[in-house]
């Protein structure tokens, strides 16, 4: 069995590997030279930054996505950080802690008056561990859901508002901004303190290089820096055409891309479901979002925070999701991302389908979008200067946006992550098959909601399991 894999990010490569591993002469045909897609980093003036991964869900042992990981070599070693993120706001800071019991204790200490609410949320992150197959000491079901239905169809700002003390309300919306959903937190804060969210060793440049390291082992041929522009059925096989003008037939294909750009590029538009099309016009309903991002280098005595900090700044003008907040994050866990003495610090600032589209628009003018970059950096520099003085020898490192996932990842408005999903969002997953194309199968962060990495992966499986069936 010939299995041709479009796309070498998570979904492509746990594709390969799973099919690799049964005996399929696998191929994967990725246009970028480095691998695992988004789940990438990169190496500036000495410094590794980090591209993709502030937690990874499947490090616990036991659950499922653990046994993918361990099967695609993505962990290596788990990384342990004290704390998911921390936000201060009016001086008062609330932390999510490792140890769930002590962010919640802290909370309602902080602000006694809003104790029932803290009491209820503590209960909903406990809950979401029983749903999620994770907790240590799991309720019945039917209390777990009873637990979580009153954050289903609410976002995290209606959240807040639930909360008397700013500092509470603040910490509710930095992760996500106000409109995504609330369980979107609630979720991801579960799977961090029930230990099924630290990080791979090496961050996501070291998962990925294991990624695919693995998929060679397995026998797989891993063809970089090779762009997969045309697929045609021809007498059973799927005959796919690159750029560089070389043919390769295949018994059964796996799209592991983008799928909007993928299948009308590949196969043609008219091959693209009419459902799933229509959601794109529905910008209320269905929103995308990508994110504008700043490296730094600075000192590690001068740094005064661990893990990831969220702070107060004047509006900037580069993030419309999160204005008057910002993000810095800081990678001491890992020492070998800086020389000795000096630490890596990332920011990223959310931001809608309207602004991705403006950064991409800008990058067709090189000038005008150097400048641009060059601006957000200084406004960014300038916001951490000012909340953190020990901060004022930073030196910027790099700086990528919407356009750069757009043209890095071949992502629709530079989206890395599917709709957003909000509690009006209809949970949206691009099917596995498309009856016009026989004997493909697509696999993405766009097969399940609300896609990520995880959700990448659990798809290649998936697909593996489809092309050779």
């Amino acid at each position: 069995m010939r299995v041709g894999i479009v796309g070498g990010g998570v979904a492509g490569l746990t594709a390969g590997i799973f099919a690799a591993s049964r005996g399929a002469d696998v191929t994967v045909i990725e246009k970028n030279t480095s691998g695992a897609g988004a789940m990438c980093g990169w190496v500036r003036d000495g410094y590794m930054i980090d591209g993709c991964l502030h937690w990874l869900t499947g490090t616990k042992e036991g659950t499922e996505l653990y046994g993918i990981w361990k099967k695609c070599g993505v962990l290596g070693g788990v990384v342990k950080t004290d704390s998911f993120f921390s936000s201060t706001s009016d001086s008062s800071t609330v932390t999510f802690w490792r140890d769930e019991a002590r962010c919640f204790e802290e909370m309602a200490s902080l602000s006694p008056e809003d104790g029932r609410e803290v009491a209820k949320l503590r209960r909903a992150v406990a809950a979401a561990s029983t749903v999620s197959g994770t907790a240590s000491r799991p309720m019945k079901k039917c209390e777990a859901y009873l637990a979580l239905a009153p954050y289903a169809l609410i976002s995290a700002g209606e959240l807040a508002e639930r909360f008397k003390s700013r500092a509470i309300r603040r910490a509710l919306c930095d992760m996500t901004g106000k409109r995504f959903s609330s369980l979107g937190l609630i979720f991801a804060y579960s799977a961090f303190s029930s230990g099924n969210g630290y990080l791979p060793e090496g961050g996501s440049a070291g998962a990925a290089k294991r990624m695919v390291g693995k998929f060679i082992s397995e026998g797989g041929t891993y063809l970089s820096g090779t762009e997969a522009n045309r697929a045609l059925r021809r007498g059973g096989a799927w005959r796919v055409s690159t750029a560089d003008g070389g043919t390769m037939e295949f018994d059964s294909l796996i799209v592991a891309a983008e799928p909007a750009r993928a299948v009308t590029e590949l196969f043609g538009v008219e091959h693209f479901p009419k459902s799933f099309a229509k959601k794109y016009s529905m910008k209320e309903k269905y929103p995308l979002f990508s994110s504008v991002h700043f490296a730094f280098a600075a000192k590690s005595a001068d740094v005064p925070f661990k893990g990831t900090s969220f702070f107060d700044v004047r509006r900037a003008p580069y993030s419309s999701v999160n204005r008057g907040r910002m993000m810095l994050r800081e990678f001491s866990h890992e020492p070998s991302f800086a020389p000795e003495g000096m630490s890596v610090l990332q920011s990223l600032s959310f931001v809608g389908e309207k602004e991705c589209h403006e950064w991409i628009d800008l990058s067709k003018k090189d000038d005008a979008y150097e400048k641009a970059k060059a601006a957000a950096a200084e406004a960014a520099t300038e916001r951490i200067k000012e909340y953190y003085p020990s901060l004022s020898g930073i030196k910027l490192l790099d700086v990528w946006t919407p356009a750069s996932y757009s043209s890095y990842l071949g992502a629709t408005c530079g989206a890395y992550m599917p709709f957003a999903l909000t509690p009006a969002t209809i949970p949206a997953s691009f099917p596995a098959r498309i009856k016009t194309l026989p004997r493909v199968y697509f696999a993405s962060s766009w097969s399940r909601s609300p896609g990520g990495v995880p959700t990448a992966a659990y798809a290649g499986r998936d697909a593996a399991d489809l092309a050779l069936s």
